[in-house]
Order: structure tokens, then sequence, then C-alpha cells
């Protein structure tokens, strides 16, 4: 658990010598007849606290989950869901306790925002008792959305002045700290203030959790961050922070957030210290997601063991047409995924002007080993557009697996590899395999296929040659197109072959589909056994069928 601010640690120092911070300790004893309340996996109804949590939970529209056993009737002890709606609640509809068995694997406690989208503020005894009753809170994932509570806005938390106030606040109610077991916390549309005050009062010490932070108006720093009682977070989220200046806060400086940190549609005033670009570089990252500006310090900086797995560079408030072409990299860096969004909220970015093949082509050069690319931008980012639902990008990042470039008007173009395996039905094996549809196959992918490098000649996939037989065998299970034309057709799994190299090595989707989990483990590339070709494995794929007509086509699926 990391110290909270000096300030912060005399004043509620102060609170806990009054004897104003009981931490609640809740524990129930049954006499005769307990298993007869509490089963495995469901609570009695006449079990303590239970139907005062039913009523409660009915005021915000919300049945909570019931089953009957031996003709009793029993509350879940795992909810699948729950909402609760803080405005339609006075003091007297709020019991003291809920019962506290209950494991939620969703929950949210939402306030109301006015017509402009900002929170309306509630009471603030409302809120209190609310956490209160629950003393302990057993969720998965727990958002908060909208809470907003009047007397803490009114506080400026960065003056020791006011800083007074927010102690009178709690003086005034009564201070409370929760036990909260969760893997998640989202923290939405609220004001900073609100929210630091809601953090403050969760113990989060026993959970491994993620932190989502989102739409919190007036945050221009990250300081509520030190209000928040754990030990660390598994991965930290900040997403339309555009009066961010700094992100300086205790978990970044001591690299307390293990896996994973994204910043995203932040404002172009953002500074972060040198000492928190030091602590970003300084790691290895599961997932990263900076404005462009800071990626470049990053880079600037970065020693080992720095690394990431996913990375996303948000050029939303870049403050140069071409950010990214700005930046050095001492040596290719190893990525497996990467994201660049161009564009934030519908606010362009500078255009950089690049065609599509600079663009994969500066990725190819800074990074290495990447599967998966996606390119979120507008069609004014481009020097061309680009009307084709695929893109064919060989012979650049050889690794790739899967390409996705989002227009802001939602269309997408998706990877497409003539080295993919090329599927066929048993029953239209003999139209491909005699030519009857090469001439279809060039034209579909002239028409649905964009070829990077120009050639629409490498465009087709994989066609029938002079040593093609009209029924091969299976390389593996050894069985043949004859023997899978007699297998009952199954709608849930239909049977394909796969065609994975020039030389029309076949396989059925099968064998296929364990040879290739088989390789998955060993972490190997999935090759031909017979030639060694490797065989791309995309999310695109090249189908050969027959229609209800019984007449064999080619098409491309994605």
């Amino acid at each position: 658990m990391h110290p909270m601010p000096r300030y912060a640690a005399r004043a509620l120092e102060k609170v806990l010598v009054r004897g104003l911070v009981p931490v609640l300790v809740l524990g129930l004893v049954f006499g005769a007849g307990t298993d007869r309340i509490y089963l495995s996996g469901g609570i009695h109804r006449d079990a303590p606290y239970t139907s005062e949590t039913l009523v409660f939970f009915r005021v915000s529209g919300c049945e909570l989950a019931m089953t009957t056993h031996e003709d009793l009737i029993y509350l879940d002890r795992k909810q699948p869901e729950a909402k609760i709606h803080l405005d339609r609640y006075t003091l007297e509809m709020i019991p003291e306790k809920l019962n506290p068995k209950l494991e939620f694997a969703s929950l949210e406690i939402r306030g109301v925002l006015n017509q402009k989208g900002f929170p309306v503020p509630l009471n603030k005894e409302v809120v209190g008792k609310v956490f209160l009753a629950f003393g302990t809170l057993h969720v998965a994932e727990l958002a908060l959305y909208g809470i907003s509570i009047y007397e803490v806005e009114r506080i400026d938390f960065l003056t020791p002045r006011c800083l007074h106030g927010w102690v009178d606040w709690y003086y005034n109610t009564t201070y409370f700290r929760i036990t909260v077991h969760t893997e998640h916390l989202k923290v939405a549309n609220m004001f900073d203030g609100s929210a630091r005050c809601l953090l403050s009062c969760f113990n989060l010490e026993h959970s491994q959790l993620a932190l989502t932070i989102r739409h919190l108006f007036n945050m221009a720093d990250l300081h509520l961050l030190d209000c928040v009682f754990s030990k660390g977070l598994v991965h930290l989220s900040i997403h339309n922070a555009e009066k961010l200046a700094t992100i300086d806060c205790f978990f970044l400086l001591k690299k307390h957030v293990r896996d994973g940190f994204e910043l995203w549609n932040t404002s172009n005033k953002l500074c972060p210290s040198p000492e928190i670009v030091q602590a970003l570089a300084s790691k290895h990252w599961t997932q990263l997601a900076v404005p462009v500006e800071m990626w470049k310090g990053i880079l600037a900086v970065s020693e080992a063991p720095f690394g990431v797995d996913e990375l996303a560079i948000d050029c939303g408030n870049a403050r140069t047409p071409d950010p990214l072409w700005d930046i050095e990299y001492q040596a290719k860096l190893p990525l497996k995924t990467l994201t660049i969004t161009f564009f934030v909220d519908g606010r362009l970015t500078p255009a950089p002007n690049k065609s599509l093949e600079e663009i994969l082509s500066m990725i190819d050069s800074c990074f290495v080993g990447v599967e998966e690319v996606r390119l979120d931008f507008d069609r004014k980012c481009l020097s061309e557009h680009i009307n084709y639902p695929y893109i064919c990008i060989e012979p650049l990042l050889p690794r790739l697996k899967r390409l996705v470039c989002s227009y802001i008007d939602y269309h997408k173009q998706c990877l497409y590899s003539s080295r993919n395996i090329l599927w066929i039905a048993p029953n239209a094996y003999s139209d491909w395999a005699s030519g009857k549809l090469t001439d279809e196959m060039k034209n579909v992918c002239r028409e649905y296929v964009f070829p990077l490098n120009g050639n629409v000649l490498s465009l087709t996939p994989f066609l029938p040659t002079t040593h093609t037989t009209n029924n091969p065998k299976c390389f593996e299970c050894y069985q043949s197109v004859d023997d899978f034309n007699g297998t009952p057709a199954d709608e849930d799994a239909p049977m394909y072959l796969g065609i994975v190299c020039n030389s029309g090595h076949m396989a059925c989707i099968t064998c296929l589909k364990k040879l290739a989990k088989k390789k998955r483990v060993v972490k190997e590339p999935l090759c031909c056994p017979i030639c060694d070709a490797v065989v791309a494995a995309l999310s695109s794929n090249s189908i050969i069928e027959r229609d209800d007509n019984g007449t064999a086509h080619f098409k491309i699926l994605q």
C-alpha cells in the first residue's frame, strides 16, 4: 500500500484520533438451522438482511436472481449483474445493512446526468449510507457512474485550506471505508472531487484490479490515484481527460501498475515529468497506449527491461503533420500488436498526407514480429482513396495475421494474403481441380482486393497445377476427397478441405485445426508438412462452395 500525500495523511490522522473512521467488521452468527438458510449456491429469503436487500434493489428496478430448492426460495449467492440508481433513494429507504454474502458479476452504482451531460448533485448522506450498508462488497466489475456530491465539489483538493473542508465533510457525516473485492473498477462521468472522495472510501488492498477512468470533467492531474488504498494496479486506463496536464502519481512513478497503461484523448498541453517518462521507459508493458509525443519521449530514454507487447499510439493531438516519421528507433522494436489512431472524437490530427504503403512501410521499418495492426483515421489522412474491402500488403510485415483499417465513417479494410488457406467444400473440389473456377477466382480478387505493391497477379490464391489430382488424401488423416464427400453434412461444423500451398497439398479442416493448435503450443509457425511452405492463417477466408442451385463459386469472407 502506498503512502498518501503528506497533507492528506495528517488530516486523516486527526479523524482517526477523534474516532470518526470506524472500519466496518461485518459478521453473522447463526444458531441451529443455518444449513437451511445458507446453501452452497444460495441464501434463504429468511436469512438476515435478505428481505431488506431484495427491497433495496427493487427500488432501482433490479430483481435479484432467485432459485427454488425443495420448495424453498433462495437468493442466488452469485448474481449476474445489478444496478443501483442513487437518485431514487431517500435515507429512510436505505437499510442499515445489506446481505454481505452476495457476489456480483457486474454492479453499476450511478447518479443522474443533466441535459448537458454533467452529473446532478446528490444528497451526501444518501450516498454515504448506501456504501456503508454494503460493508464488504464482492463484485467482478464495479462501475461508478455520474455520481456527484455537492459539498465535495465545492472543495479544492489542491489547497491545504480547503483540505480542512474535506475533513469537515466527513466529520459532519460519518467517514467510512468499505472493503471492496473487485477485478475491475470503472469511474466515469464524474467530477474529480467526487471521484477522489469515493475512491478514498474503498479498501482495495486485497484486490488485484484494473482501474478505468473515463470523462472526469475537471481532472487536471492524477492525484486522485493517491486516494486509492491498494498495493498496486494490474492495469490503468484513462480516457477523455481533455484537461489533463500531468500524469505524475505514485502508482506510475513507483512502477506499481503491473501490466498495462492506457492514456486516450488527452490535451496537447499534457506535459509529463521526466521522472514519470523514465519510469514508463524502464519496464516491460503488456499493453501501452500513449500520445505520440509521449511515445517519442519514452523511446528517447528507454532502457532494459523496456518492451511492449501491445502498443497503441494516439496521434489525435499531434503538434506536427508527420509525428510518426519524427521518431527515431535505435533498433527494430519487438511487438505483437500495434494500433495507431489519427483522430480523437472526430477532431482530426494534421493530415500526414501519406499513402497506406508509406504508413505500413514505416511500421515494417520500426517494428519486428508484428502480428496485428489497426489503423484508425479519416480518409483525409491518406494521400490516396482505397475503396476495396481487402488489402494485400505482401511482402511487408511477413508475420502479420490481421490488418484493420477503420475509417471515421466506419468503413473497414481487412488483410488478405494469397498464401492464406483456400477452403473448398468436398463436393466442389473437382470444379477447382479442373481449372473451371480459375478465371472467376482472378476476377473476384481484382474486384475486392487492393494490392499494395500494384501487382494484381499476386492476388490470386492457390490455383490447380498440372500435378493436381481429383481425389487427393488429407496429409494427416489420409482420407480422400471421395471419403469426405460421403460424410453427412453438419450445419454447425461444415466440412472443408484446405489447400495450404502452391503445390496443392491438402488437409481437412479438422486436422488443420489440430495441427495449428499443436504449433501454437510449441510456438512454431504452421507449415505444410510435405513441402515446408509457411501457411498463412488470417481472419479473411478464401472459400469455394456450391450455392443453392448447385453451382460452385469462389468468394472471400471475413
